[in-house]
């Protein structure tokens, strides 16, 4: 991984990453091990946790939910403008820790 982007996304968030797909409660059991080991910084988790949670979360709890009070084309609307919404708001909260990041150095 080049270096650029191994200081901001280190490969012990791959481990969170695979966490999350346990739930948000193991995900951050995984993370407060790796930062009591001093592997990664707590900008570090949070660009983790932001970049994979929203896909995760669809997939098991909107789009269920949705499917059981819309019909088909209703929900995957709803579910699809959500999710735009939530890339869109993600992607900026990603882009302002890493600029966050880089002016700590």
């Amino acid at each position: 991984m080049p270096a650029a982007v191994s200081h901001y996304f280190p490969e012990q968030l791959l481990t969170i990453i695979a966490a999350q797909l346990g739930g948000l409660v193991q995900s951050s059991f995984v993370s407060a091990g790796l930062f009591d080991q001093g592997l990664i910084t707590k900008p570090q988790i949070l660009l983790a946790m932001l970049t994979v949670s929203n896909p995760f979360r669809t997939l098991r709890r909107n789009l269920p939910t949705a499917l059981a009070i819309f019909p088909l084309p209703i929900a995957l609307t709803i579910v699809i403008g959500m999710q735009v919404a939530r890339l869109l708001t993600t992607v900026c909260g990603i882009a302002l820790v890493i600029f966050w990041m880089h002016c700590q150095i």
